[in-house]
């Protein structure tokens, strides 16, 4: 079976996380689905397991996170919006998603950092990515997807990132 998620926020509005460490957990490791408002700020992720996801904001929106520092087994924040017939049938995307100021990789090698898909279903829209540190990771930005999954991701804006010592792409377009 699917392991949880060890903080999940399902159809809230006006979120705040705020100053606080994770150092391990079941799976993804924040997970606010359907919610509305949230901030993300000042957390520190240090999580290293089977999907150990730092963020997955997932259909959701106006969502910012800032400030924050990851190092994860896997992405350390994903970008999703529902997996095949049930994202379709919610229909909701994940939209309106600004990250600042936030470090990836901060001393132990991270997988990939900021990731959008693969599930997303409901499409992801209007998402900034600005003045973040990428180092000690395997991938920079990535935007997957599976054959058949459909989504539409638009509206994408990176700026002022900058990368050190990342051993494979610093952006990945993968529709497998």
């Amino acid at each position: 079976g699917l392991r949880p998620a060890f903080i999940e926020t399902v159809n809230c509005t006006n979120v705040l996380m705020d100053g606080f460490t994770i150092t391990s957990g079941p799976s993804w490791t924040i997970h606010p689905l359907y919610c509305d408002n949230v901030i993300i700020r000042n957390v520190a992720e240090h999580t290293f397991g089977i999907n150990n996801d730092g963020i997955d904001v997932d259909s959701s929106r106006n969502v910012l996170i800032e400030h924050c520092v990851f190092e994860t087994s896997d992405d350390a924040i994903a970008i999703k919006s529902g997996m095949n017939e049930d994202g379709w049938r919610v229909g909701r995307p994940s939209e309106n998603i600004v990250i600042r100021h936030c470090q990836f990789g901060a001393g132990k090698r991270t997988d990939g950092t900021v990731a959008i898909g693969s599930d997303m279903s409901g499409g992801v829209r209007n998402v900034y990515i600005h003045h973040c540190d990428f180092d000690l990771t395997d991938r920079g930005f990535r935007i997957k997807s599976m054959a058949g999954r459909g989504g539409v991701v638009e509206n994408v804006w990176v700026e002022d990132i900058k990368m050190g010592r990342i051993t494979g792409e610093p952006i990945l377009l993968n529709m497998f």
